[in-house]
């Protein structure tokens, strides 16, 4: 690296980003995790799921473990199939296409668990 150059730390400039972006993903990982079992656990009364406590935090638990479980067929197919441009082409893809399919999803839910408090044999 030539003396001139802007450092962050000591280090390239490029290496900024990636701090920026490992933090936020952290504190974005590990906060929405607490918010989702909350929510979940909240009664329907108040917007939640009402699920109980137990429930909700299984849920949080198992979608925790399936991001990691989910990495490893995900990067032998990266790998070995697509390679490094088309896997990330593709999951772009699939995130863009299935992220408005999880939110139709949970709207569909929601009303539903706050129905089931009211007529609780219509629904359960």
């Amino acid at each position: 690296m030539s003396t001139g150059e802007r450092t962050f730390f000591g280090h390239p400039w490029a290496l900024a980003t990636l701090f920026c972006t490992e933090m936020w993903e952290r504190f974005s990982w590990y906060g929405l995790r607490a918010i989702l079992a909350t929510f979940m656990a909240a009664s329907p009364a108040q917007h939640g799921l009402g699920m109980t406590e137990q429930t909700a935090q299984a849920v949080v638990g198992v979608y925790g473990a399936l991001i990691y479980l989910v990495a490893l067929p995900g990067g032998w197919i990266a790998d070995r199939i697509l390679g490094p441009r088309r896997s990330v082409f593709w999951s772009g893809v699939g995130e863009l296409s299935l992220s408005p399919v999880g939110l139709s999803v949970t709207a569909k839910l929601a009303p539903r668990a706050l129905m089931a408090e009211h007529h609780p044999t219509t629904f359960r």
